[in-house]
């Protein structure tokens, strides 16, 4: 029997080229393409890699556009024909004032610390308020008191928005014990309207549920009266009672989480120095109640009973320790 094989032939004929049918609808190759396809996108560069760079080169830093604070001229603003002297009725130029407010522009442009102590009658609060709102950073005033946070909050702020022709917006930080909870007044509503039937509900108690329905900021601060010293307690947040996110009033009807939020989006924060300290001691922590922490400008009016410890005093460009009136 013959054995069979397959005979192979060396087929060394080049493939067929591809052959490219346009469709009907590409009308655009109907033009004929001038020039060799070698190199459609242009030539390579001769060092694809480009020019050597020096690890150790500094690159030029971008141009800064320059803040308001730095186009603004105080001496024209404070002038006896500027922008106080057509808001205020009797306006007096103070070179004092204008003074420390250059001062105190100075400092913010060099981010560095400053001093400074003047007498009463100054104009304190607006020489370093304007200054410290044109630079666009966020202000922190801390004061002693809440006379001088509701002159602060109530007077010169609301003059600056007129003076200035723009919104600052500014909020008012306290402590827990100072807001309404909901959650405890929701109890004591309740208990109030059962003690109705057999006798006459208290009158403060009245007051504020009317007084909750117009409030902005749920601060009893803001009542025309004072609180009694036992129904107080059943009505503002303590820490100790505080449910948190368990609190079914936590995320929408809270006046410190409102007050919180408000403060994240504020320019000028008015504050004491027991709040302001503790949440600087705290670090990131502590802005979850005050959050000064992120901060530029940290001014403060009044003096502290003695100086704090050195892990108290932040590294803001405003510092003051004294018993001055204000310091920067």
């Amino acid at each position: 029997m013959a054995r069979q094989t397959r005979s192979r032939k060396s087929d060394h004929t080049p493939p067929p080229e591809p052959h490219y049918a346009p469709l009907d609808d590409e009308p655009f190759i109907d033009q004929p393409i001038d020039g060799p396809l070698d190199e459609p996108f242009g030539a390579p560069p001769d060092d694809p890699f480009g020019p050597p760079v020096d690890p150790w080169s500094v690159p030029a830093p971008k141009p800064r556009r320059p803040n308001e604070l730095e186009q603004t001229d105080l001496a024209a603003l404070f002038g006896p024909n500027g922008p106080l002297a057509q808001a205020l009725e009797g306006y007096e130029m103070r070179p004092s004032q204008l003074e420390m407010a250059q001062a105190i522009k100075r400092t913010l442009q060099a981010e560095r610390h400053a001093l400074i102590e003047a007498p009463t009658g100054t104009g304190k609060s607006i020489a370093y308020l304007i200054p410290a709102i044109l630079s666009g950073k966020t202000v922190v005033v801390a004061t002693a008191n809440k006379s001088l946070q509701s002159q602060l909050f109530q007077k010169d702020i609301p003059f600056l928005r007129k003076v200035l022709n723009k919104p600052i917006p500014a909020v008012v930080v306290k402590g827990r014990s100072n807001y309404i909870c909901t959650y405890k007044w929701e109890q004591e509503d309740f208990e109030q309207q059962r003690f109705a039937f057999m006798d006459r509900e208290n009158a403060q108690a009245t007051f504020v549920r009317d007084w909750l329905e117009t409030t902005e900021t749920g601060d009893v601060d803001d009542l025309p009266f004072v609180l009694d010293s036992d129904l107080r307690p059943r009505l503002v947040s303590y820490p100790d009672d505080c449910l948190h996110s368990d609190c079914r009033y936590f995320h929408d009807n809270c006046w410190i989480n409102k007050m919180r939020d408000k403060a994240a989006e504020a320019q000028v924060l008015v504050t004491n120095h027991h709040l302001m300290l503790n949440a600087l001691e705290l670090g990131w922590a502590g802005s979850a109640f005050c959050p000064c922490r992120r901060s530029t400008s940290s001014m403060r009016r009044t003096s502290l009973n003695r100086p704090p410890p050195a892990s108290l005093r932040p590294p803001s460009p405003i510092t003051r320790w004294s018993s001055c009136s204000i310091a920067m």
